[in-house]
């Protein structure tokens, strides 16, 4: 999110609020313009976005910026620096600031001025999963079980791996002394606390987890970090998208079970990007097919675990990884709010919708289907 105080990055000079670049790409400040009525006409719906550059860039790729227009939205990257209400008006909101900066409580001054404006979703409410020291907890809140239909062993709880938050990596006592008490164990992963940050070290040993604490290597990470047992799962990472009412499981990869963690030595000492990498297909409710990751899970499992946690959070744009070891027993590794959408093949219809459904619901009737799981 660099850029927004470091996030959010105002349009191009020259280039206000509802204007366009003249190239039609999405870049600094751009908007899908136009309506039903076809290029210039005033749009039905205007949705702002407090998001960074990048993340906005990539959203309106030009087949969805075909279906905004079509659609009679605009989609507008608000500036900082500039009163949102004055970039406005906005039918919807979508957020993503970084957490205390100006930009966050601008964003609450609008909220509370604007209370017909959803702000998809309410900086009170993103809060619980904004660092990994307290993001999983809403899995054991959920009580969840997985029923006979399931892949795993009926009745089974949906778990997380065990896992210890250490608020000082530099200290290679501490790291030790949680291990011991927590009871995490090599191998393991290691990840920042902010989930902004997506480098992930792989642990194979305690001496190399010293070595990464004495080297300094965790220690620039200064809201601590989180370690997590490592679960063998195939090499398989479920990524289950909650979009308003839609849900899509999408397959990536990811790390190899720890027998084949040799192959992995040349990274030991230096964090992973992000683990899991682009593939296709993506799979959503009603939407069957074989993935070359395969098999997918059951989508009326996918569909039951996040109806839950959606209801339990009060989020509506989000996601959570999903992996499941040899015994057919499931876990919950990861959540992240306002997810790489562009990322999903097909995510231009089922986003679509979404704002759509946004725009022309009121925030207390948004806020009631996130509620109600339907």
């Amino acid at each position: 999110m660099a850029g927004l105080e470091g996030g959010v990055v105002g349009a191009v000079a020259g280039a206000g609020p509802g204007q366009t670049q003249g190239d039609g790409g999405a870049g600094a400040g751009t908007v899908a313009e136009g309506g039903r009525g076809g290029p210039g006409a005033r749009p039905t719906f205007v949705v702002g976005f407090c998001v960074s550059e990048k993340k906005f860039r990539r959203l309106m790729r030009a087949p969805f910026m075909e279906l905004l227009v079509a659609h009679g939205i605009e989609a507008r990257l608000i500036q900082p620096g500039v009163p949102i209400a004055e970039q406005g008006p906005f039918s919807a909101v979508l957020q993503k600031v970084p957490r205390g900066s100006s930009f966050e409580q601008w964003l609450r001054e609008f909220a509370a001025e604007h209370p017909a404006v959803p702000i998809i979703d309410p900086i009170e409410k993103i809060a619980r999963i904004q660092s990994r020291e307290r993001m999983l907890s809403a899995i054991g809140q959920l009580g969840f079980r997985v029923g006979a239909a399931g892949p795993g062993p009926p009745g089974a709880p949906l778990r997380i791996p065990v896992q210890v938050f250490v608020e000082d990596a530099s200290s290679t006592e501490l790291v030790l002394r949680r291990l011991e008490e927590s009871g995490v164990r090599p191998p393991l992963l290691v990840k920042p606390a902010n989930p902004s940050q997506h480098e992930i070290y792989a642990v194979p040993d305690l001496r190399r987890l010293q070595e990464l604490c004495e080297g300094g290597e965790l220690h620039r990470h200064a809201g601590g970090v989180l370690l997590q047992n490592f679960v063998d799962h195939g090499g398989t990472l479920h990524k289950i998208y909650v979009v308003g009412q839609r849900v899509v499981e999408d397959l990536r990869t990811s790390l190899p079970d720890f027998q084949n963690w040799g192959q992995l030595e040349a990274q030991w000492g230096k964090p992973f990007g992000r683990i899991s990498a682009y593939r296709r297909p993506s799979r959503e409710e009603g939407h069957a097919g074989p993935s070359p990751l395969g098999p997918n899970l059951d989508i009326s499992l996918c569909t039951a675990i996040a109806r839950e946690l959606q209801a339990h959070l009060q989020l509506s744009l989000f996601n959570f990884d999903l992996i499941k070891d040899a015994d057919g027993h499931m876990y919950v590794i990861d959540i992240n709010y306002f997810p790489g959408l562009s990322k999903v093949p097909g995510y231009e219809q089922f986003f679509l919708e979404f704002l759509v459904d946004s725009c022309t619901k009121p925030p207390d009737a948004v806020e009631g289907l996130v509620a109600g799981g339907s």
